[in-house]
């Protein structure tokens, strides 16, 4: 019995004869690159740091900057926001011409108005992004640049400094861009928003000529010879037409006078609108603030929830009344000092129906006085 793994001569014989057919078949050479597939490969000695290495490092790192301002540079194009403008502005004037009523020109200049506020901010927004974008990628170039003198600088000092001078070129020309886009919306809107205006004007002016805004005064009579005067308080395009018979302007939305809507609950309603250059936190105004605002407002006055009008003077200046809306009436109050006071003399009263009355006598205003 053979023992198992041990070689005899027969089978040394039989392997020797398969080598010697697989030899004569096998093409020349065939061994060699046999043996020399099964060599196990030699590990590589690490590099060593060279001129040539260098170099190739050196262009490896003027690709990575370059990459900055071919690729990142794309974080200070301008998006196209002039468009937006020019179709808001064409959708409103449409809208205003599609239908001949005073409420339909008003809610078309007030859409407008909404619009341009809303592209103003976005190009605000566009703006900070830009500058804050560009002065990031600046700083990322520099930041890139290997400190001097430390014998690993990979960055020729005027390479680092022409991409920085192609960079900002870059930004410098995206903020030209902007600005540029800023001013074309601006004149486009600006142009679409007089023409709404002097639609709206326009339209107040022709109704006043065929229908006279009627307004009941009720006088009401107090102890010491003091009044409280009250109106009706007139509905839809009468209340416009009423404010402009009073002043000469018209109002800046179309529901002014119904618009008790407050943003604090624990103070006044605003008696302005945050439109024609009144800031959010002047809506507010005491009476110098509002007659300046009123003086310097020839053509539309931002009025909420009341109706100015001014007496005529008396050996002096002309006293501001207004008539504050108080659910279905207006109740009439003049000026005090800072403030208004709805309780009134007697002449005050007087004064008030004067002027009221002399606009009937001219035939602009309808006048009925009925018991308070």
């Amino acid at each position: 019995m053979k023992r198992p793994g041990k070689t005899t001569p027969r089978r040394v014989k039989r392997a020797g004869r398969a080598a010697k057919a697989v030899a004569k078949r096998a093409p020349a050479g065939s061994a060699k690159r046999a043996t020399t597939k099964a060599r196990a490969p030699r590990a590589k000695a690490p590099a060593m740091k060279t001129p040539a290495s260098g170099t190739t490092a050196l262009a490896r790192h003027h690709a990575d900057l370059g990459a900055v301002t071919a690729e990142d540079a794309s974080l200070v194009e301008v998006p196209e926001l002039g468009s937006a403008a020019k179709r808001a502005g064409a959708q409103a004037v449409s809208l205003a011409r599609s239908v001949e009523s005073l409420e339909t020109a008003y809610d078309a200049w007030l859409e407008l108005r909404s619009a341009h506020a809303q592209l103003r901010a976005r190009f605000a927004q566009e703006r900070t992004r830009l500058e804050d974008q560009g002065q990031l990628l600046l700083g990322a170039l520099r930041a890139a640049q290997p400190p001097a003198g430390t014998g690993d600088e990979l960055v020729r000092p005027g390479d680092a400094a022409a991409y920085q001078v192609e960079l900002e070129a870059k930004l410098a020309a995206a903020r030209a861009a902007l600005e540029a886009q800023i001013a074309e919306a601006d004149a486009s809107l600006r142009g679409a928003l007089d023409e709404l205006q002097a639609t709206v004007r326009a339209r107040v002016e022709h109704r006043a000529k065929l229908v006279k805004p009627r307004l009941r005064l009720m006088l009401r009579t107090l102890p010491g010879e003091r009044r409280i005067l009250h109106a009706q308080r007139p509905g839809g395009d009468e209340a416009v037409v009423l404010l402009f018979v009073l002043s000469g302007r018209v109002p800046s939305r179309y529901g002014y006078l119904f618009d008790d809507s407050t943003d604090d609950v624990q103070r006044a309603p605003p008696t302005l609108y945050a439109d024609e250059g009144v800031t959010a936190d002047a809506t507010r105004p005491g009476v110098p603030e509002l007659r300046a605002i009123l003086e310097r407002a020839p053509a539309v006055w931002p009025v909420k929830a009341t109706l100015p009008m001014a007496l005529p003077p008396v050996g002096g200046a002309t006293t501001l009344v207004r008539w504050l809306s108080r659910g279905p009436v207006i109740e009439a109050e003049i000026e005090d000092g800072a403030t208004f006071r709805n309780v009134l003399s007697r002449t005050e009263a007087e004064r008030i129906t004067g002027a009221l009355l002399a606009l009937k006598l001219e035939g602009r205003l309808e006048l009925e006085l009925v018991a308070g």
